[in-house]
C-alpha cells in the first residue's frame, strides 16, 4: 500500500500505510512476517526517503539483542546489504558505542600490561 501511494503520490494513504506498518511492526518484530516485511520493503520498494524502511530500521533497531540471536535476521542481515547499514546505523545511535578495553593477545591483562611481547 506504501509503495502506490508513494508512486501515486497520495501522502494521505502513504501515512496511513507507514502508520498501519508501524502497529503491525511493533506488534510482530519477533515473527517470520517481520522479516518477510523488511526483505519486501528493501527488494522491491524504491527511493530514498523511504518511511516504511525506517520505521522497520527503528522497530529491529529496538529490538536489536533479540533479533541478532535469531538465525534468519542474520541470514537477512547478510541478504540486504542496505537493510545491513542503516539497521547497524541505527543501533549506534540507539545504544551508542561503548568503548572496551582489549586485553593484551599474550598475557589476558587489559590496559597497560607491560607484556614484552606486547608492541601495540
Amino acid at each position: 500500500m506504501h509503495d502506490a501511494a508513494q508512486r501515486f503520490a497520495v501522502s494521505c494513504l502513504s501515512r496511513c500505510a507507514v502508520e498501519k506498518l508501524k502497529s503491525a511492526a511493533e506488534k510482530f518484530w519477533d515473527s517470520e512476517g517481520f522479516l518477510r516485511a523488511v526483505e519486501f520493503a528493501y527488494r522491491s520498494v524504491g527511493g530514498e526517503e523511504n518511511k516504511a524502511r525506517a520505521v522497520l530500521v527503528a522497530v529491529a533497531a529496538e529490538h536489536a539483542n533479540e533479533l541478532s540471536d535469531e538465525r534468519a535476521f542474520c541470514e537477512l542481515l547478510d541478504g540486504v546489504e542496505r537493510f545491513n547499514a542503516e539497521f547497524t546505523a541505527a543501533v549506534v545511535k540507539t545504544e551508542g558505542i561503548e568503548m572496551v578495553e582489549i586485553p593484551c593477545g599474550y598475557c589476558g591483562i587489559s590496559g597497560e600490561c607491560g607484556c614484552s611481547r606486547w608492541s601495540g
